[in-house]
């Protein structure tokens, strides 16, 4: 017994190690997943080494029960001990905005392909109306952007009315003498999706481009030699759309591309259909819990044009709600 004593002292003697450190807000990492991240709800209070009870001989415990697992936590709300955390869809000191799972880029212009990421696009920004850019003559288009064998979409905004509008030019006009020529093509093209109040501008010959309800078209060309297309003009700002343009190539032509305003070239599937999809609406609450802003060089659902300024004159108004 005597020995027994003497363990019991030296083991109350000893110092406690491992203290104990408060997990703070800091400390959780900073990314994102896929789900939102909860706090667990309070556990039972950690007891400190220094508060344990005296140490017992070996002989002297008794059988333990067993473990129980603690349960698993499906879901809880957001955190109510007042801790901020951007993207619990509380606005907490600090923050902006927070819309939970709804905060990120909401891009006011974009493109896309089956199986391909979505893209920001511009308009090609011109002071002529959508039907002198198109400039029909000579049974062809030209805008500039005409190439054999090809098939060029793009967007045009007149910077006198900010009008936007579609435009979907084939093949190149075989009087300007340049080489190779335009071989002999077949072409239909089905667009769904088209805001209301979308009107035909061009169509080339009568009947080739005809709209089938208020919110589609269907394009339908045979040329050689000379371009082929259409413009579809007043797509509205205002509310938020998304066209579908699915085309069939049965000769003539082999490639296909978008031409952005910005000077970017891009490659589009000829199979596939294209998605130029437009959206409208209050600024957008980012990732990190701050709101988009005029200037930041992303053109936001709130804005026409963000040329990284807020001067006017210079392509993009002050508040980037106008194209100059």
């Amino acid at each position: 017994m005597i020995t027994r004593h003497v363990a019991l002292v030296i083991a109350l003697a000893l110092p406690a190690c491992g203290a104990r450190t408060e997990l703070t807000a800091s400390a959780v990492p900073d990314a994102r997943v896929a789900f939102d991240v909860v706090d667990a709800p309070d556990g039972r209070d950690v007891v400190d080494a220094a508060d344990a009870p005296d140490v017992i001989d070996a002989r002297d415990v008794f059988d333990a029960p067993a473990t129980v697992d603690a349960p698993v936590i499906v879901d809880t709300p957001p955190a109510v001990d007042g801790s901020a955390r951007c993207g619990d869809r509380v606005t907490d000191p600090g923050e902006q905005c927070d819309y939970g799972a709804s905060n990120g880029r909401r891009l006011s212009l974009t493109l896309s392909q089956p199986g391909r990421p979505q893209v920001a696009i511009r308009p090609v920004v011109t002071r002529a109306s959508v039907g002198q850019f198109y400039d029909y003559r000579s049974a062809s288009a030209h805008t500039g952007y005409e190439l054999p064998s090809t098939a060029t979409l793009m967007l045009h905004v007149n910077t006198v009315d900010n009008q936007l509008s579609l435009v979907m030019v084939m093949g190149r006009d075989g009087n300007l003498g340049l080489s190779p020529a335009q071989p002999e093509a077949d072409v239909e093209v089905l667009f769904t999706g088209l805001p209301q109040g979308s009107v035909r501008v061009v169509s080339d010959d009568d009947g080739e481009l005809e709209f089938t309800s208020p919110t589609a078209a269907r394009g339908r060309w045979r040329f050689d030699d000379n371009s082929d297309g259409c413009a579809i003009g007043s797509l509205t700002w205002s509310s938020s759309w998304r066209i579908v343009i699915e085309p069939t190539y049965r000769s003539g032509i082999t490639a296909a591309r978008f031409i952005d305003g910005a000077g970017t070239v891009r490659t589009l599937s000829l199979r596939e259909s294209v998605v130029i999809e437009h959206r409208a609406g209050d600024r957008t609450c980012l990732d990190d819990c701050t709101l988009s802003r005029c200037g930041d060089g992303v053109v936001d659902a709130d804005e026409r044009c963000d040329d990284g300024n807020v001067q006017s004159g210079d392509g993009c108004a002050a508040d980037c709600a106008r194209i100059e």
